[in-house]
């Protein structure tokens, strides 16, 4: 049985770490009753999503994130962790807020 991939390199290790700092986001938030229950368990299955696809990724490249997936992972870390933000009420909505806060308005 060949030994598990090992992750390396300052670009899965970004992801991995800004994932980790992000279920614990989701945790306090939770913790803190700024989200429900439910809207954690969403968070946090995106979250796992984005980290199963960074290591499959990374696994099939010796370990390693080439550049173009790891701007892809990282825009879809950036939206989740946004997600979080307007789900805590802490993120930055835009018009009215008749359609959500998502922009453009109408």
């Amino acid at each position: 049985m060949p030994a598990p991939t090992a992750f390396q390199g300052p670009r899965i290790d970004s992801v991995l770490g800004q994932l980790t700092g992000l279920d614990q986001g989701i945790a306090n938030a939770e913790q803190a009753k700024t989200i429900t229950p439910a809207v954690a368990h969403g968070l946090e299955m995106r979250d796992a999503s984005i980290s199963r696809m960074a290591q499959r990724v990374a696994a099939t490249d010796h370990g390693r994130l080439p550049a173009g997936q790891y701007h892809q992972l990282m825009r879809r870390v950036d939206h989740l962790d946004q997600r979080l933000l307007t789900d805590t009420g802490s993120g930055l909505l835009f018009g009215d807020g008749a359609d959500g806060g998502h922009y453009p308005n109408g």
